[in-house]
């Protein structure tokens, strides 16, 4: 594999690096195979192949409120291209190549323009194109790299083209637009044409507005919740930030570029705020909101919040760092959230993409899929750490679309972040207050509430706010905590994301670890940070000043001044999570890339050997070992209550939970698991080796 890319990157010096002498003792491997034609003129439009699996999940749910008129025009739809499998397997190796130590091409990135020379033969670009316009369909622009077109047209011409008429729905209460079976496409597409986008489905923020649950009374200094400074703390960031961690000096993300990628505008006067509060003010970071050309701002929403926790949560890895906080509105079958993702990686300015929001794989359905996997592909290939919250769906597929809080799909993952090229943040929450531990944990906080308070590492549990909790204080078992009011409308349907992704095939790295299961799809999450809401009185501290969208003023001197500004998810988690890998690029002296491999490599090391899972379980609280580097989470679950409509939902009616071979999905165990994953990270101790 290493020879890959000296050969392939020679072949076409003019536009790769000037140094080409080649590595010793390497084998040498195939170049960039040439553009075949795959799609052979004349198209028999008679002649079609069904699209499966592009129906998306949630339309069997929604009520059918008729065909959208045939007049109604649809400014953007995504067709996801492939490239030829042999373009394709080149790519894959060059990928993995690149993240591989010590082989002579490691971290030797492409640039946008670079990725062309992988994408699919021109020739057949053009006769899908030339094929659609012939139909009466718009063709607005073919991505840079050729794998992902964008169209647009009348209803009735999708439905021409693709047979198959996009309708009007409503479900849980919000009006879509999606199609209820699947497309057809001319045979000799079948090449080329991966997936269609037709759907309007626009993931949840996995963010949760903070709600102390539990804890009726908070202790006398204030909720038990988390400053950047208790963070620093909790998972020895200090040192890296003050030049203590191994590094020999200060690292702080300084000269790299985050993007925050969010569904709705926020005052970045909130995110100023919020650093000259909590003591980030002396740093040199800079947050900008940015909108991507073609596309419209989405202006402020509901999801503000998110987009203000997030931003102001990057800045907390990496202080140093410039945050670009970008938005674009949803348009016709075009996600915002895509079109900014497509802006950020074809553009090439971001060292790290945080990537907040919630979808499950099948709501999202193949063509998506497709279309975003390939993103993060080129991403990857670029260098630029991709990281994608978990969700907050627990072990449901719902992301974010349950109503009551209830899981009506079933076992599922989050599809934005079931990729193998992003790293996938899932939730712990702390288990001092349920073990009545509080003051072991938690010092002073300050009048002001604004500097730290944790005393050390806190023990962790697997993030579950339902009737499923292990800690939950009900008599007689989940089931019938799960069947009693009040705690039914309290405290269901948020759990840590995780799970077996339906789609993607598991990555080599993904292995060698005890407590990954036998099989071959990629497991969700790959590690976990804090994410809790408030069920135990912990939460993030961020500022979000408008009330007109889940704001309050931002003021932390009282218990409910604090609640009204916190909150907490898996949004928040990838977002700082973005932060410590931008640190962690400016420690490197350059990006790099997706940091799952190195991270089971470093997992793997240590979870082999029994001593060190004794010492780094996370229940040890402030007497975890001090040389661990990951804290192992192995207590709690992320089983989310479901009704029996749902599959997988076992227990008493009406409500159980989702269960997997008779066991709560999913338990936190010794070694990998599907509720928290590798677990949380101790930065001082980790990020130096990495």
């Amino acid at each position: 594999m290493p020879r890959l890319f000296h050969s392939l990157f020679c072949a076409v010096s003019a536009f790769f690096f000037s140094h080409c002498s080649p590595p010793s003792a390497l084998a040498a491997l195939p170049t960039i195979p040439v553009a075949v034609p795959l799609v052979i003129p004349p198209i028999d439009s008679t002649d079609r192949v069904t699209l499966t699996a592009t129906t998306p999940g949630w339309a069997a749910l929604a009520t059918d409120n008729g065909l959208l008129p045939s007049t109604t025009q649809i400014p953007h739809v995504i067709l996801a291209l492939r490239r030829s499998a042999a373009r394709q397997a080149v790519l894959d190796q060059l990928v993995a190549a690149q993240v591989t130590k010590g082989n002579g091409y490691t971290r030797a990135w492409l640039t946008p323009k670079q990725l062309a020379l992988f994408g699919p033969a021109s020739q057949d670009i053009a006769t899908l194109s030339a094929w659609l316009t012939a139909a009466g369909v718009t063709v607005n622009s073919v991505s840079p790299s050729g794998m992902r077109m964008d169209i647009s047209a009348t209803a009735g011409r999708i439905a021409a083209v693709f047979d198959v008429m996009p309708h009007d729905l409503t479900v849980f209460g919000t009006q879509r637009i999606a199609i209820l079976s699947d497309p057809a496409i001319p045979a000799a597409f079948t090449p080329l044409i991966a997936g269609i986008v037709l759907t309007d489905d626009a993931p949840t923020p996995s963010f949760i507005p903070a709600a102390p649950l539990l804890t009726t009374s908070p202790p006398a200094n204030g909720w038990p919740a988390l400053a950047p400074a208790d963070f620093a703390t909790i998972y020895h960031f200090l040192p890296i930030l003050t030049g203590q961690g191994g590094f020999g000096a200060p690292v702080t993300g300084y000269g790299k570029t985050i993007a925050i990628l969010e569904s709705s505008d926020f005052h970045t006067g909130d995110a100023k705020t919020f650093r000259d509060t909590f003591g980030l003010k002396a740093y040199r970071g800079t947050v900008a909101l940015r909108h991507p050309l073609g596309c419209t701002a989405p202006g402020f929403t509901a999801n503000e919040g998110a987009a203000a926790f997030d931003t102001e949560w990057a800045g907390v890895g990496a202080p140093d760092a410039a945050i670009l906080t970008v938005t674009c509105a949803d348009s016709g079958f075009r996600p915002g959230l895509f079109a900014s993702l497509q802006s950020v990686v074809q553009g090439g300015g971001a060292d790290v993409i945080s990537i907040g929001a919630s979808a499950c794989e099948s709501n999202l359905g193949a063509g998506f899929l497709a279309a975003w996997h390939g993103l993060l592909e080129e991403a990857a290939a670029q260098g630029i750490s991709v990281i994608a919250a978990a969700g907050n769906s627990g072990s449901a597929c719902d992301g974010g679309i349950a109503t009551n809080g209830l899981a009506q799909l079933g076992l599922g993952v989050n599809g934005l972040a079931s990729s193998p090229y992003a790293l996938a943040v899932g939730g712990t929450d702390f288990s001092d207050t349920a073990a009545n531990d509080l003051s072991t944990y938690w010092g002073k906080r300050s009048p002001a509430g604004t500097h730290g308070a944790a005393l050390s590492y806190v023990p962790e549990t697997a993030l579950n706010n339902g009737c499923g909790n292990a800690y939950f204080p009900t008599g007689g078992g989940p089931f019938t905590a799960c069947n009693s009011a009040p705690t039914h409308p309290q405290t269901q349907g948020i759990g840590g994301g995780g799970g077996v992704s339906a789609l993607f095939s598991r990555p080599a790295w993904q292995s060698g670890i005890p407590g990954i299961l036998s099989g071959s799809t990629r497991l969700l999450p790959d590690i976990s940070f804090f994410a809790g809401s408030g069920l135990w009185g912990h939460f993030f501290l961020g500022c979000n000043h408008d009330t007109a969208h889940g704001g309050a003023e931002c003021a932390y001197a009282k218990p409910a001044q604090m609640a009204a500004n916190g909150a907490g998810g898996t949004s928040i988690s990838a977002a700082i999570t973005a932060g410590i890998i931008a640190t962690l690029d400016q420690a490197q002296g350059g990006r790099i890339g997706l940091p799952a491999p190195r991270l089971y490599a470093i997992a793997a090391a240590d979870y082999t050997q029994n001593a060190t899972l004794l010492a780094c379980n996370a229940t040890k609280g402030n007497k975890i070992g001090a040389n661990c580097r990951f804290a192992n989470v192995t207590t709690g679950n992320t089983a989310i209550a479901c009704t029996n409509l749902s599959t997988s939902c076992a227990g008493t009616d009406p409500i159980g939970l989702l269960q997997i071979a008779g066991a709560n999905a999913y338990t936190a165990t010794t070694g990998y698991n599907l509720a928290t994953g590798l677990g949380s990270l101790n930065l001082a101790n980790l990020l130096p080796v990495y």
